[in-house]
């Protein structure tokens, strides 16, 4: 009997070390501002996070600017950052300036291509995607009402 709880245990403690996640957030106005704001209990809400995407999969494309990736504008994107690390921290306002330099690809070694935020038009859903410590992951759909509020919208 022992033995059993024993290998439950170590089990338990490979499975949370090892395995990705997922989590949930939503977007909200905090001071006039669109944030992003975790939910769930301690166990599954994370603090911190490691990647963020913002793109539209329908309606006006963001316009490009110097250092944007165009590939990932042309798919959508107005907002792309993968820093080199977990060092920003829930909830998070949409286009801050965020901790870490661009995290390098490992297959060219250069910097991994990003998109600097954009400014996001009233009744276009957006989905936002973002990377959290040990590989959790969650997504959130949200559309910005053109008069100071946000709508949400399942993942």
């Amino acid at each position: 009997m022992k033995r059993v709880s024993i290998l439950a245990a170590a089990g338990f403690a490979l499975l949370l070390g090892s395995c990705s996640s997922d989590f949930d957030f939503h977007a909200e106005m905090i001071g006039g501002r669109l944030a992003f704001v975790p939910t769930g209990n301690w166990f599954s809400r994370p603090d911190r996070f490691c990647m963020v995407d913002v793109r539209a999969s329908s309606g006006p494309r963001a316009k490009a600017e110097a250092g944007d990736d165009p590939q990932q504008i042309a798919e959508g994107a107005y907002w792309s950052y993968w820093p080199d690390g977990c060092n920003n921290r829930f909830p998070f306002v949409y286009g801050q300036a965020l901790k870490g330099k661009s995290v390098l690809d490992t297959r060219s070694g250069l910097e991994r291509p990003h998109v600097r935020a954009k400014r996001l038009s009233p009744n276009v859903v957006y989905e936002i995607r973002v990377l959290a410590p040990r590989s959790a992951y969650g997504s959130a759909r949200f559309a910005l009402d053109g008069q100071g509020h946000v709508r949400n919208f399942g993942p």
